[in-house]
């Protein structure tokens, strides 16, 4: 009997300090997240998104990113996928244009927003990285923080990409639709980075807009309320960086997005971050 009660007593002890260790305050785990993406204001590596599009469909970013935060962002970006295309971009200069060199066409300058990229992809190359991750399950926090821990829940370890990440899922009950009364200056991606949203989702919201561009001061549109109903996440139990991340509303995905081989020390230097850095 003695014998029996002492194992009681380890496997409780054992029990009790497995449950401190993982089962982890969700309070806790989004604050390291948010410090965590602002400590790794260097990093780099392989990307994998796919992205719905207004009428659907689907399309795939596939290649490898530099980005190293800071008063003067900079971003580099490898594409094969959906475009054999070489990108850069450095805070503040060159107009704040992108450089971009398209298969083997010589080096041209487009805007952040030229439809040749949101024709393919939900986000500028500024958001490269993990800003906007961040900025977007931050607003879903500070918006209900009160009942986020209702929102969560904590699915257990998932090894992901060679790496033991914690598999936490965030439900909005109170996803829908508001209004918005556009601004002066406004174009849908500034609408929907100011309000944490897809830009994507607000045309399939309006389908009297034709693009990114096609509103004007005092109209009245319908945006999303939240970026969407669930979003699955995989933080990575020892950076708390997100190295997979998808979103989903009531039509089913809205993006899912994969950072492979993450490097948070990749010390790079202003040389990475030139036309010549590039391979190819």
């Amino acid at each position: 009997m003695k014998t029996f009660l002492s194992f009681i007593m380890i496997v409780g002890i054992s029990l009790s300090s497995f449950s401190n260790a993982d089962a982890q305050d969700i309070h806790e785990i989004l604050k390291k997240f948010s410090a965590a993406v602002e400590k790794y204001d260097q990093v780099e590596f392989d990307f994998k998104s796919k992205e719905r599009r207004e009428k659907g469909n689907y399309i795939e970013t596939i290649g490898h990113f530099k980005v190293w935060e800071g008063a003067q962002k900079k971003v580099a970006a490898d594409l094969d996928e959906p475009d054999n295309a070489n990108l850069l971009w450095r805070q503040g200069e060159n107009g704040n244009k992108v450089s971009a060199k398209l298969g083997i066409l010589p080096w041209i300058n487009l805007a952040l927003t030229s439809s040749r990229f949101l024709d393919k992809s939900h986000h500028t190359l500024d958001n490269a990285g993990f800003g906007l991750p961040k900025k977007t399950i931050m607003t879903i926090y500070n918006s209900r923080k009160s009942e986020i821990a209702n929102a969560v829940e904590m699915k257990g370890d998932i090894n992901y990409d060679g790496h033991t990440c914690m598999h936490i899922v965030i439900t909005d009950k109170n996803h829908g639709t508001t209004t918005y009364t556009v601004k002066e200056g406004d174009n849908l991606s500034k609408i929907a980075y100011s309000k944490a949203i897809n830009q994507m989702q607000i045309l399939e919201l309006n389908p009297d807009i034709k693009n990114y561009w096609d509103v004007k001061a005092g109209d009245v549109i319908t945006i999303p309320n939240s970026f969407g109903t669930k979003i699955t996440i995989y933080l990575d139990k020892t950076l708390y960086m997100p190295r997979y991340f998808k979103v989903e509303d009531n039509k089913g995905i809205v993006g899912e997005y994969n950072h492979l081989n993450l490097n948070v020390a990749p010390n790079f230097t202003d040389a990475d971050f030139q036309k010549d850095a590039f391979k190819n």
